[in-house]
């Protein structure tokens, strides 16, 4: 099993920090770009609150990175072969090619 198949050890809020500091942003930087209070963004850092669900993508927007990745979710997985069989079944019902399936996935 590689790095990608086991969960990421990292919190979220130390994720959101890191990447925050990786692209520069001081938290009152931050939490003026998502038009909410400093304290805000230090309660998510230290894992105190999490973001309204609305707000993650603006977050995963400013930190650069998709929202798998903010939720330290990685491409491979259980959850990326259920997709990935899910899609054929749904292609070959709709008499189509997976390619052409989208499944969204709202957090």
């Amino acid at each position: 099993m590689n790095g990608e198949d086991s969960p990421d050890p990292e919190s979220f809020g130390a994720r959101v920090r890191r990447l925050r500091m990786a692209r520069g942003l001081s938290q009152s930087d931050f939490a003026a770009a998502l038009s909410v209070s400093t304290a805000a963004v230090c309660n998510w850092e230290l894992d105190r609150a999490r973001p309204k669900v609305g707000r993650m993508h603006a977050i995963a927007a400013l930190l650069e990175v998709t929202a798998d990745k903010l939720f330290g979710r990685g491409t491979t997985g259980p959850l990326h072969e259920k997709l990935a069989q899910s899609r054929e079944e749904i292609a070959r019902l709709a008499g189509t090619t997976p390619e052409k399936v989208r499944i969204i996935i709202e957090i």
